[in-house]
Formats: C-alpha cells, structure tokens, sequence
C-alpha cells in the first residue's frame, strides 16, 4: 500500500454484525473510502476501503468462526487500518499486521496497543505490527516462513504486478494446509486477471468474500 501521508489518527469503533472493533485511523467520516479525486491527502491505508469489510463480515460469521478455532497464527498482508486483523486476532495465539509505510505501521502499533488494554488479542510479543516488503528476501524478525495458519489481505491489488508479489508472498508465509481469505474489490480487467492466474498458479486454498461494493462500513 502507498499510505504515505503522514495523517494524524484517532481511535474509532466499527460494528461488524454483533462485534465492536476499535481501531486508529484518519478521523473522518464512517464512509469507506473508494479512491476519489479532490482531496490533497491520501488516505490510503489511514481509512477502511470497500473490501474491508466483508472480510469482517466472513471472519465474524460461522464459518469464520470455525476457521478462527483453535487459536491460529494470523498474518494480514497490506493491513491499512487493519480491522480484519484485530478483528481475528481475538481468536488468535499470534497476530501480525503488516504494512510497507512507517505511518501506517505507527496507526497499527496504537490500534493493537489499545486492543490488548483491553484484552482482546494476545500479549506482546504475540501482536505487533511489522514493515514488510512483499517480494522481499530478509523478512522482519517476528515474520516466519511457513509460519502462519491464516493470511488475510483486503483490497490491496492495485496493478498487474502486485498481484503476484501478494500471492508469493502469502505462499512464503503459510503454514501447511494455511488459507488465505482475500476479499477483493475488481477495478481493471488486467487486474483481475492476473490475480485470477496467480491464485491458480500457487494452487492455493482460497475464500473469496462477497461483492465489496454491497458492503458498509457502521462506525458508532
């Protein structure tokens, strides 16, 4: 994700469905953010995109929950704010949320922070947010290969060549028998097909969530 604005956050609290997720983002409206002209800041990776949150909805319902069962290891790839993440780190024994920018690895930092004040995710040093390069050959010290049980990602393929980097990166990082949920908002034909063949190409046991465009994001 870009996210290189520097944008001061605030903490706010999201419903999905039953549950009450809090987390640091740019204090604007509950609106999802859909990439608009016409502001001078960019807030990528500072508010929830449009596929934020049926991925949410998919990780707060039951067969969510039966795959969140048994305490796994969580990874989100291209985390942004970052509510998949905290909202399936409550079930987890590890979280890692993960981004590529120092503004948006520091929103990340006071959301677990807050989080596990409030006892929702597992104690330090069992969540953290971490600066990854998806790609890269080093991985951060707290980020294992073949390591993690359950990879989320949402709505961070922008171009072509990002979809391969997240699909490979992903593959690096799971676990035997792990799943990637990716909850994906098509935008460009190239696009879709070059994650189309990347996700068919590693042979990976994926679950898509529902159309990003019918979802809303409720901040209370």
């Amino acid at each position: 994700m870009d996210g290189g604005a520097d944008v001061a956050g605030e903490l706010r609290d999201f419903d999905v469905g039953t549950l009450r997720v809090r987390a640091a983002c740019a204090p604007s409206s509950a609106e999802l953010h859909r990439g608009l002209g016409g502001d001078e800041t960019d807030l990528t990776g500072h508010v929830p995109w449009l596929a934020c949150m049926p991925l949410c909805e998919y990780l707060a319902s039951e067969p969510g929950r039966r795959l969140l069962a048994g305490r796994p290891r969580v990874f989100e790839l291209g985390a942004g704010v970052g509510l998949p993440g905290l909202l399936a780190g409550r079930s987890a024994s590890e979280l890692r949320l993960s981004d590529n920018q120092p503004a948006i690895i520091r929103q990340l930092n006071q959301s677990i922070a807050e989080n596990a004040r409030l006892g929702l995710l597992p104690p330090a040093p069992n969540s953290s947010a971490e600066t990854l390069f998806w790609g890269s050959v080093e991985l951060p010290k707290n980020v294992r290969e073949g390591g993690f049980d359950l990879i989320l990602a949402s709505d961070c393929v922008y171009y072509e060549g990002s979809a391969a980097l997240l699909v490979d990166t992903a593959c690096r990082l799971l676990a035997p028998n792990g799943t990637l949920l990716l909850s994906y908002t098509s935008r460009w034909r190239e696009t879709d097909r070059a994650l189309c063949y990347a996700l068919a190409s590693a042979r990976m046991h994926c679950c898509i969530a529902p159309d990003a465009q019918e979802a809303h994001i409720h901040e209370t």
